[in-house]
């Protein structure tokens, strides 16, 4: 772990393995507030179906003109754990795939470059979540498709001995099939 430690920041390491915390709200808000277009930032959140994950990337304005990460919007702070600005010493990445996708899977806590077009060099970091598919997400990004890496996947670095805590790790992804809850109102 000392390669993917030097990458990764202390804090989120910290944050995977322990359990939940308290969000400071105001701290948020306050970051989020001095944000402009072009800040290098980490945005750490907690989703049920993705756990708890970071997203590293430059502040965007997005079409609808709300500050994003990636494709995190900033205005939607309600599962946004923390927001701190980055230096730039860590953009963009240099590392690389793995021979393999052999060893990962759901619950293995990951860093992962991605180079999308629309969004420039972002990392995501977190554990990966599988489902009754052939992929394997960082938060809602395919890292694995089968038995090879997604396109836009430029760098893997696993966490190998991180002890994550489980309450950072969602459950699997349930398949498109599964039985969900019946709306309620009349039925057709």
């Amino acid at each position: 772990m000392a390669q993917y430690a030097r990458r990764m920041d202390r804090q989120m390491l910290d944050q995977l393995s322990t359990g939940r915390s308290r969000r400071d709200v105001q701290a948020i808000r306050e970051a989020l507030s001095a944000l402009t277009a072009g800040d290098l930032v980490s945005v750490v959140i907690r989703s049920p179906r993705y756990g708890l994950h970071s997203v590293d990337g430059p502040v965007r304005v997005g079409s609808n003109g709300q500050l994003v990460v990636a494709d995190t919007a900033l205005g939607a702070a309600g599962e946004i754990q923390s927001v701190s600005i980055r230096s730039g010493d860590d953009m963009p990445p240099q590392g690389g795939l793995p021979d393999s996708v052999v060893g990962l899977g759901h619950g293995t806590v990951a860093r992962v470059t991605f180079d999308e077009p629309a969004y420039g060099a972002f990392h995501v970091t977190g554990p990966l979540t599988a489902g009754d598919d052939a992929f394997l997400l960082v938060s809602n990004w395919i890292v694995v498709n089968g038995d090879a890496f997604a396109p836009r996947v430029v760098s893997v670095e696993v966490a190998d001995d991180l002890d994550v805590h489980p309450a950072n790790v969602p459950p699997r992804r349930p398949s498109v099939e599964d039985a969900v809850a019946p709306a309620p109102g009349p039925t057709a």
